[in-house]
């Protein structure tokens, strides 16, 4: 006697989509981690070419590695710079660099994120010569 059979019509698998919802929060989970951690480095130093240039990495390696969520995980990571700015703002936690003119100045770190994204999907369509991973139709 084998095991215990799966309920579904034969010949069909089961879904995979459990699989992939837990990947893409896992992911998104990640994406929030470094914005959160590339915010904080921004506030504690001020650079904000080094910032930007995190970001823009940041999102390079989502979009390369996950293309389907590739902009949803660069504005996420992006987001993270005016989170934590706001965070301290309301925390009256000391800004040693505040932005200028105002706190908005730091979305523009959607910017990068975008950059970074397009630039990671380029990537993987040279790479792959798809922007999408191809599945096998089996």
């Amino acid at each position: 006697m084998s095991g215990p059979r799966v309920l579904l019509p034969e010949g069909r698998r089961a879904s995979r989509e459990p699989v992939r919802f837990a990947l893409r929060l896992v992911l998104l989970a990640t994406a929030a981690a470094l914005g959160v951690a590339v915010g904080l480095a921004d506030l504690r130093s001020g650079d904000t070419l080094f910032t930007a240039a995190l970001i823009g990495i940041i999102a390079l390696a989502f979009a390369a590695i996950r293309p389907a969520n590739a902009l949803l995980h660069g504005l996420v990571v992006a987001l993270g710079v005016p989170a934590v700015y706001l965070w301290a703002t309301f925390a009256d936690k000391p800004i040693p660099f505040p932005p200028t003119p105002n706190l908005a100045a730091t979305l523009l770190a959607i910017v990068p994120a975008i950059l970074g994204t397009l630039a990671g999907l380029f990537l993987r369509f040279l790479v792959t010569g798809s922007p999408r991973r191809r599945r096998s139709r089996s």
